[in-house]
């Protein structure tokens, strides 16, 4: 099918999905106008559902996908690009580029990370009733997730830098007409969390359910948050190899969910659910060791219905951060970055978000290619670079390094240069001293320069050093 839209069908019915890139512009994000957005989405027409899809890397990736169906083909066709333009509408700090590659959207529907599993699923609590007046054996309490706009960028930071590839995928489907499901619920342990007989023959009443008392005011609640519009969730998390623990706790602790391993038993049902946007009910996984069969329909959807608040706390577009993809045009300046070999590593993750960021940087691991005259080639470099990053840490204070060649160079440029001309950037990695290179009368690194404290807040000092690096056009 052509258009971007990936078509399956059988006899009766048919599938359709779409895709789109989302790309963080400069713009900054604005969480009221992302649920805003969100909510201006809401429909059932044709099953309508999304996905996002966040993939590990440096660069992050994020894809949405859009997901359709219906009996005529025709019409779920022009149901999905319909779909696929309300996705597009995005808030003003994202760019959505529509996917027109049928491979490209399906690559996305299935990614190669799949060999490790976890689901984030609301926390389910449970406990055998105490009531022989009813026929329920397993209560049971759904904790909400807590709505309120935590930041995803430590997510995000995280997500960047795992050794195995990785996705994300946080699932929305918009549903309705639960009321009724859930207010037989609530009125349920209504009456658990009463006084009750055990038969209409004697006289002994039986004394409230302790665990009823405590989950009744939630399903009570329940009713008043779903009782219209909302949608059911899915956040799944597939990993190439073992997925980092530490990585699925700090994404729960983030979105108010438990993380919960994929039960090998559901695991062709799990990777289902994520190649085609799909949320069948894992049950080994779902129920969190619950007894098995206890758990009816209504509670099922209680597990992972959610209402505006809630989702748009696990639904988050990407913000302008340099380790994802971005929409920012090259900007057309040149930053020479001198460090020592020691440092590579963390030299390498600032290259990569000085050149996300829409920079030329020039590194002499990248630049310098066989036949060249290094030296030559490093002195021209600096002196046709908008701005020169000079790279510290306690490795520097080695016995030997050209990098210091590189400062005498830099410092006997930068000193030639108006005083409120800004071009020599320290960066400090980790905490050390600075060299005492003079760049001016009584001026010295050391006692004169401020640099940018890598070392104590990566983000924070990168922000810095870009709005250093936009301070003057490129060339002056």
């Amino acid at each position: 099918m052509s258009d971007g839209v990936v078509v399956a069908s059988t006899a009766t019915a048919h599938w359709a999905w779409v895709g789109l890139r989302l790309l963080p512009t400069s713009a900054p994000a604005d969480t009221t106008v992302e649920r805003a957005w969100l909510a201006g989405l809401w429909t059932t027409d044709h099953g309508a559902r999304w996905e996002l899809r966040y993939t590990s890397g440096r660069p992050v990736s994020c894809v949405l996908l859009g997901r359709v169906h219906g009996r005529d083909p025709a019409t779920v066709v022009a149901a999905a690009v319909a779909l696929r333009q309300r996705l597009a509408n995005t808030p003003g700090h994202i760019r959505a580029e529509p996917i027109m590659d049928t491979n490209e959207v399906h690559a996305s529907l299935a990614p190669t990370a799949r060999k490790s599993r976890f689901e984030l699923r609301k926390r389910l609590a449970w406990s055998l009733s105490s009531r022989q007046d009813t026929n329920r054996r397993v209560c049971f309490a759904v904790t909400p997730l807590a709505a309120g706009g935590v930041s995803w960028e430590a997510v995000w930071q995280s997500l960047a830098w795992l050794s195995s590839p990785t996705t994300v995928g946080v699932y929305l489907e918009p549903s309705t007409a639960l009321a009724g499901r859930l207010g037989l619920l609530a009125a349920e342990y209504t009456t658990l969390a009463s006084t009750g007989r055990s038969s209409p023959m004697w006289k002994v009443e039986s004394p409230p359910d302790p665990f009823a008392v405590a989950a009744k005011p939630g399903y009570i609640e329940a009713v008043r948050r779903y009782a219209n519009r909302c949608y059911r969730l899915r956040i799944s998390v597939a990993a190439e190899g073992p997925v980092d623990p530490s990585f699925v706790a700090q994404l729960a602790a983030t979105t108010g969910t438990v993380a919960c391993p994929v039960a090998p038993d559901d695991a062709a049902v799990a990777w289902r659910n994520l190649a085609t946007m799909n949320r069948e009910w894992l049950d080994k996984t779902y129920r969190q060791g619950s007894p098995a069969g206890e758990l009816d329909d209504a509670e099922r959807i209680l597990c992972d219905v959610v209402d505006d608040a809630e989702a748009s706390a696990a639904f988050r577009l990407p913000s302008h951060l340099p380790l994802f993809e971005s929409a920012k045009k090259p900007t057309g300046k040149r930053v020479f970055v001198s460090y020592v070999q020691e440092d590579l590593t963390l030299v390498e993750k600032l290259v990569e978000d000085l050149r996300h960021a829409g920079y030329d940087v020039w590194m002499d691991r990248s630049r310098l290619l066989p036949g060249h005259r290094w030296r030559s080639e490093i002195k021209r470099a600096i002196a046709n670079a908008d701005f020169y990053i000079a790279c510290f840490s306690p490795r520097y204070w080695k016995d030997q390094t050209y990098m210091n060649e590189e400062l005498i160079v830099a410092v006997e440029r930068f000193r030639l240069m108006p005083r409120d001309r800004p071009w020599f950037i320290p960066a400090m990695l980790e905490e050390c001293e600075l060299p005492d290179h003079a760049f001016g009368p009584n001026e010295t690194l050391s006692g004169d320069m401020q640099y940018a404290d890598f070392g104590k807040d990566w983000d924070a000092a990168l922000r810095l050093v870009i709005a250093v690096l936009e301070s003057r056009p490129p060339g002056i």
